[in-house]
């Protein structure tokens, strides 16, 4: 389950607008008038009624840079602060783009800067950069972040600096890549520092340069799904009495990939390769892995079960010790290749929690047992969804919640198993019928149901099923749902 905005009540979301190319009235209303820096942005919307969503168009952002201030101030303490009910999503074509709401996080590169005077080499001229980038301090889950690049914080000792410095809150960090965030004297520094809070990471990608920690917790928890660790110095996780919760994520060539000091982390459906350690342990922590790979690496936990592990000589039930076949280990292509033997060799009691993927994106269990490892084997066909109705009151009646299902052209509905249909990897339909008229696979599930499994605000619905020849099928819709 993604939910794009984690929003209470009725009011609907005010849209603030950032561009640096914009030329209009700098007020944020439009892209046309959209806000130059990020700062006056934030500023707008800490004093405005919320919710709010700023949008921010392709470009680079300077936390010490504001319209008093255009060429920046210089001053390493300036950081971008979360506020509560706000999400702030990169990502955007922006201004003088033929549709300027397009968003592709990865095409309309947004990056959050901490190289205040633009002048970074390397690791020469970066002592000018700002401490922390981002910062977030006592927030709930409403606080979000979401598709930027951060990069360039550097501090003297690692306990100053981060690229995202987290203390007694619990943000929604998303679609984010994380690199570039330093520290002097031999320290490495911190991608992300977290301290006392409980944030939400999914869908990131923490790319060390064998110069940085991924993530850095102290006491609280951590949650983290759908994410890459490569290449982080000391760790890709650290943890200092924060549990975690680690699934469907990927770790590879890190000098260690998780440490754990006085927690007792919970991993499921992860990949690890070529890490000098998958795990290390400290102060009488412990960890539990299920449908795991770690192929190539130093491996001991006290858990295992339904993983694939090279030279394992614990105990565990499901365990097997052969190549899980990568299509390609030494280019980074971590995906099984048809013979793998990790395929349909998970948990077999294993459920996938609603909306759940795999690291690609796809559904997290094909062909009715779930893999081994971060990625899930077998053909998936995009399909397109229409829920209706489109806003959904959690306090009325109503007795139906309809799904029109459409296949791509090479796909007919007709193939699809009426028997697989599920609604967020849990609901079943009640009824269902093909609209020849249409072209539609049309599918009914009891209200009720479905509602159980919603929270306020604009949600997006998962929607999958089977083809004939053992094809996944996935598709979703966000309908808005008002408590």
């Amino acid at each position: 389950m993604f939910v794009v905005l984690i929003f209470c009540g009725t009011s609907q979301a005010r849209f603030i607008y950032v561009d640096t190319d914009a030329v209009g009235a700098n007020n944020g209303s439009s892209w046309e008038n959209a806000c130059n820096f990020l700062q006056d942005a934030l500023a707008d919307a800490n004093s405005s009624h919320k919710p709010v969503e700023i949008r921010v168009a392709q470009g680079t952002y300077t936390p010490d840079s504001n319209s008093v201030q255009p060429d920046g101030s210089g001053d390493r303490q300036a950081t971008f602060q979360l506020i509560n009910g706000v999400a702030i999503k990169g990502g955007y074509a922006g201004f003088g783009e033929p549709n300027p709401d397009a968003r592709d996080v990865q095409f309309y590169e947004t990056v959050l800067s901490g190289d205040l005077q633009r002048n970074d080499d390397g690791l020469n001229n970066i002592s000018e950069n700002s401490f922390r980038v981002v910062t977030v301090i006592g927030t709930g889950s409403t606080a979000v972040l979401d598709g930027f690049i951060v990069t360039a914080s550097t501090g003297e000792h690692p306990a100053e600096c981060a690229g995202l410095y987290n203390y007694l809150a619990s943000p929604t960090v998303s679609n984010c890549t994380f690199f570039g965030n330093r520290t002097f004297y031999g320290y490495s520094g911190n991608n992300i520092l977290n301290r006392y809070g409980h944030p939400t990471i999914s869908n990131c990608f923490f790319d060390g340069d064998n110069q940085n920690i991924g993530v850095l917790s102290e006491i609280g928890s951590l949650t983290i799904r759908n994410c890459v660790f490569v290449r982080n110095s000391q760790c890709g996780i650290e943890s200092f009495g924060s549990e975690i919760t680690l699934t469907n994520s990927l770790f590879s060539e890190n000098e260690v990939a998780i440490f754990v000091d006085y927690c007792h982390p919970i991993i499921k459906n992860c990949t690890f390769y070529r890490n000098d350690s998958v795990i290390k342990y400290d102060g009488g922590a412990s960890a539990a892995f299920t449908n795991c790979i770690a192929w190539e690496n130093s491996f001991y936990a006290d858990s295992v079960s339904y993983s694939c592990i090279y030279d394992y000589d614990g105990g565990g039930i499901g365990i097997i010790e052969v190549n899980p076949l990568f299509v390609d280990p030494y280019n980074g292509d971590y995906r099984l290749r048809p013979d793998s033997p990790c395929i349909d060799a998970g948990d077999p009691n294993y459920v996938a929690s609603p909306g759940e993927t795999d690291l690609d994106g796809k559904a997290r269990i094909i062909g009715g047992r779930i893999d081994m490892g971060a990625f899930e084997f077998g053909d998936q066909v995009r399909a397109d969804v229409r829920i209706v109705p489109r806003s959904i009151n959690l306090g009325s009646g109503g007795k139906w919640v309809t799904c029109f299902i459409w296949l791509p052209e090479d796909y007919s509905v007709q193939d699809i198993d009426t028997e697989s249909i599920l609604l967020e990897n849990q609901v079943k339909p009640i009824s269902v019928r093909i609209d020849e008229q249409l072209q539609a696979f049309i599918a009914r599930f009891s209200r009720r149901k479905v509602q159980a499994v919603l929270e306020a605000g604009d949600f997006e619905l998962t929607v999958s099923g089977e083809l004939t020849g053992e094809i996944m099928f996935q598709g979703t819709d966000i309908v808005k749902v008002i408590e």
